[in-house]
């Protein structure tokens, strides 16, 4: 397909950009806007499984129906970082809240997500120590961008669905190891306005394993790698969460 009257096709990044004129920013300068809408999808890709339960790695619910925890995930050009809170029950459905920072290594500015996670626990072995989990979400990034005198409001909107299996590998009464892996298909639309506009949606799938080292069944350090599928030169994500369960325990851990 070829391009569109007015727009061209960035070969890197695939958005349909203006065709430069006196009064358009330069082309590094439109380049780098689209690395922020790409890199913005690539940054959201661990928050596909950061819900609290065994099935994703995590201390259960039955340790404390509430959880709070922080994360810092790598891509290869940006970073993120944030903050979550998770309620639910160890059978049964739970929901998270989330708000990060992404920071993109070509530019100064940085995108800010909120994001929401609900589903639902299934407990395939004894006292929960195998669940399984479907998981959608839904996760909003806005971003202030600044540069050779224009100023860009860049949207991304992601939307998901998938499942999550996980279980008890090794335990002793004050730690457990529970490694996980999840399975996710991801539609992220970015779009950008003011100075000039342009939108583009991507559709792809996003691999995550993960392992969960719970402490005294409350603490979990659970370091990730989430992988996209179907999405060119993107590359893996690297994370790691500290999370901490609260509130009365129920009987079963």
């Amino acid at each position: 397909m070829g391009d569109r009257p007015g727009l061209r096709r960035d070969e890197r990044t695939r958005f349909e950009l203006p065709v430069e004129h006196d009064d358009y920013p330069s082309e590094n300068y439109m380049s780098r806007l689209a690395s922020v809408a790409l890199m913005t999808i690539v940054s959201l890709l661990p928050v596909v499984s950061a819900v609290a339960q065994v099935c994703v790695g995590t201390a259960s619910f039955a340790s404390g129906p509430a959880r709070v925890g922080v994360g810092l995930d790598f891509a290869k050009d940006a970073k993120q970082y944030g903050a979550q809170i998770a309620v639910g029950k160890p059978a049964g459905p739970f929901a998270a809240g989330s708000v990060a920072m992404v920071d993109i290594d070509e530019i100064d500015e940085s995108a800010t997500v909120l994001g929401i996670d609900l589903g639902y626990s299934l407990n395939v072995a004894g006292k929960g120590s195998l669940g399984i989990c479907p998981v959608v979400g839904f996760s909003h990034a806005t971003a202030d961008v600044d540069e050779g005198g224009f100023s860009i409001d860049l949207t991304s909107r992601t939307l998901r669905a998938g499942f999550a299996i996980g279980g008890v590998s090794s335990s002793s009464p004050t730690f457990k190891f529970i490694p996980s892996a999840g399975l996710a298909y991801v539609n992220e639309k970015a779009k950008t306005e003011d100075a000039f506009e342009f939108e583009q949606s991507e559709d792809f799938g996003v691999i995550t394993v993960a392992a969960g080292l719970v402490f005294n069944d409350r603490v979990t350090v659970r370091p990730n790698l989430a992988f996209p599928v179907g999405l060119d030169d993107s590359d893996p994500t690297f994370g790691v969460g500290i999370s901490l369960n609260f509130g009365t325990p129920t009987a079963a851990r």
